[in-house]
């Protein structure tokens, strides 16, 4: 047969013809298995028979469309009386009956779309019973899409479509036979299409109407149909959103008259530098154009202006943060340090490890006014100091009647001390000798807090303040007396530092850093030790540790007239050059030649005229010789020829 392609239309609303046509793709089908050219549209899949036996036919040539699975031989049938059924298109349609081991039975058709697709049509004839066809559509992962647009009758034929902006990946295709078995129940002009914003169709279903609200045919983001089908601002885009002509958003502006990006948009344009602006942001301030289309700003410093508060901004919270430092209290707006006496109750202090934003109370019964003694009428009494409570309050001591009938002081009854409560608020009683003595300075030895003046003993000694942090102590080398800081690397007397970690000098807790591993060291390299005579480049190689003239030498061999390599002699001694040799040219330029004695020497006349090598060496002035030589010689002519003129 030869194979249709289909225009189809859909509705918002309905499925019914609209003006926007839809590209589809029909399955044809095909008597053969050749898969030969029959004028077909491009992209036209062909689905093949081959007979079987009688009039029997299976698929040959399934590609992406694939049946369902039961025992049993499997076929694809197609009736040979199929001609006589109404509405079928050159007698061939694809099959849902099946014969197994011999006997006909309707299993569903299953076809599987890859890549899915968005619409699916399909007739189904040879029906005895249409009621009795049901489609099941699934999408990824084979979830089940929503039984929407069930078969409906139509002149003998039941039509199916449906439309799913959920891509559909399966539709499985089922039929119940009625009373009247047919023989064989087949699907016809079956066709789908996948659905894609920017080809310029608008395409929805019925249970997603608004699935792409426009469809321009482009992918251009700001031109009033965006680059998802759904309806945008006219204007530049900008920071991924669309800005109206003209509109400013933070520091660009849309200019239309802007050249378009290669994919079609009108960039937004920067506005001018220092330009104000806001980057929505809370934790920076000062925001302004940076000229580039960025909004430029400072940290937010967040400051409070309290000296004991580490200033900080939360972002995701929109607030400042001010949490107090270590050691310190906030109490009503000031500053106090750790282990400070509340000027207004004594019974009062700040302990920073307990709480920070209000007083801590003192230890109950600490002492905080001084014992007194009374005389009255006859009689005297005796109060003991004021202690602290549980409550933080100092509470008046108990009052006693004396056995004599006057204080022995202002203090006490018999002027000796029971303990601390007997002697004045800056004195403590020693029980050995009951005796109230002035309280401790600082740095001094102390066992308990009430032989202090400052109320604080702190190992060992009378401390400024509580000090009971981490990395802290009162008894440091020249620090006695005064809470400080251990040195850096110290361990902690308060333990109060996790194991394996010690005390850095701001009084922190810090683990040791894992010690590098140590370099690899190369084992040293050989050195080729070479004797006198061998050749070599540098001395580094020479047993002697001197190379010169291109061999090992016995020793430097820097004089004049003498080498390590000397021709005719064993090379790696440095010997002097023969008599009147003088390959280095040492010589020459005094006029002089090797003296065979590593100098150079001249030639020197005897009186008996003729010449030999002088003791001299090459300061003799080579001119002054010659010209001796000549004079000599022509003395000597001179008195040849007067002999003869004799004869």
């Amino acid at each position: 047969m030869r194979v249709r392609g289909w225009l189809f239309t859909l509705s918002l609303l309905l499925l019914v013809s609209s003006a926007a046509a839809q590209k589809r793709t029909t399955i044809g089908f095909d008597t053969d298995c050749t898969g030969a050219v029959r004028n077909d549209p491009p992209g036209t899949f062909i689905l093949g028979y081959e007979q079987i036996a009688g009039s029997f036919y299976a698929a040959c040539g399934a590609a992406s469309i694939t049946s369902g699975s039961v025992g049993g031989t499997q076929q694809l049938a197609r009736s040979s009386g199929l001609m006589t059924i109404p509405g079928v298109t050159d007698s061939i349609a694809l099959a849902g009956a099946f014969v197994v081991n011999g006997a006909l039975t309707f299993n569903p058709v299953v076809i599987v779309f890859s890549p899915p697709v968005n619409e699916l049509s399909f007739d189904a004839l040879g029906l005895d019973n249409p009621s009795g066809l049901s489609v099941t559509l699934n999408g990824a992962a084979n979830a089940a899409l929503p039984p929407v647009d069930n078969p409906t009758a139509q002149g003998g034929v039941v039509k199916y479509t449906r439309t799913s902006a959920t891509p559909i990946e399966r539709v499985t295709i089922g039929y119940t036979p009625g009373p009247t078995l047919g023989d064989g129940w087949f699907l016809d002009q079956l066709s789908f299409n996948a659905w894609s914003c920017g080809d310029a169709e608008i395409e929805n279903d019925l249970l997603n109407p608004a699935w792409e609200a426009c469809d321009d045919g482009n992918q251009v983001q700001c031109d009033g149909c965006g680059n998802t089908c759904q309806a945008t601002t006219i204007g530049c885009l900008g920071g991924g959103t669309c800005v109206a002509p003209g509109a400013v958003g933070g520091c660009t502006r849309c200019d239309m008259a802007t050249t378009p990006n290669a994919d079609g948009n009108i960039p937004t344009t920067p506005r001018p530098a220092m330009t104000a602006c806001d980057d929505g942001l809370f934790c920076t301030i000062g925001d302004v154009c940076d000229g580039a289309g960025v909004c430029a700003a400072q940290p937010n410093p967040c400051s409070d202006g309290v000296v004991c508060t580490a200033d900080s901004c939360s972002e995701a919270t929109k607030t400042c943060l001010h949490p107090i430092e270590d050691q310190w209290c906030l109490i009503a707006g000031t500053c106090v340090a750790n282990g400070t006496v509340n000027p207004t109750n004594k019974c009062e202090l700040c302990t920073s490890t307990k709480r920070t934003s209000a007083w801590d109370k003192q230890p109950v019964g600490l002492q905080c006014g001084n014992p007194t003694c009374t005389n009255g009428m006859g009689s005297a009494s005796e109060a003991a100091s004021a202690s602290c409570d549980a409550n933080g309050v100092c509470q008046p001591g108990a009052t006693t009647t004396c056995q004599f009938p006057e204080c022995a002081n202002s203090t006490s009854c018999s002027g000796l001390c029971t303990g601390d409560h007997s002697c004045v608020e800056q004195a403590h009683c020693v029980l050995t000798t009951q005796a109230c003595v002035p309280d401790l300075a600082m740095a001094t030895a102390c066992t308990r807090n009430a032989e202090c003046a400052s109320s604080f003993c702190v190992d060992g000694v009378c401390c400024d303040k509580i000090c009971n942090g981490a990395c802290q102590s009162c008894n440091l080398p020249n620090l006695a007396g005064t809470c400080s800081p251990l040195p850096d690397k110290a361990i902690d007397p308060q333990n109060m530092c996790p194991a394996a970690q010690y005390c850095t000098v701001d009084g922190k807790c810090m683990a040791e850093p894992t010690p590098p591993e140590a370099p690899i060291t190369p084992p040293p390299t050989m050195v080729d030790i070479r004797p006198m005579g061998t050749g070599c480049t540098e001395g580094s190689v020479c047993g002697s540790g001197v190379c010169r003239d291109g061999v090992c030498c016995d020793r430097a061999c820097e004089g004049v007239c003498e080498s390590c390599n000397v021709p005719g002699q064993p090379p790696g001694q440095c010997l002097p050059f023969a008599v009147g040799d003088d390959p280095d040219n040492e010589c020459t330029a005094a006029g002089a030649v090797c003296s065979g004695e590593s100098s150079c020497t001249s030639y020197e006349t005897r009186g008996n005229g003729l010449c030999s090598m002088g003791a001299g060496t090459t300061s003799r002035a080579p001119y002054a010789h010659a010209l001796s030589a000549l004079l000599l010689s022509l003395f000597a002519l001179r008195r040849r020829g007067s002999r003869l003129s004799q004869r």
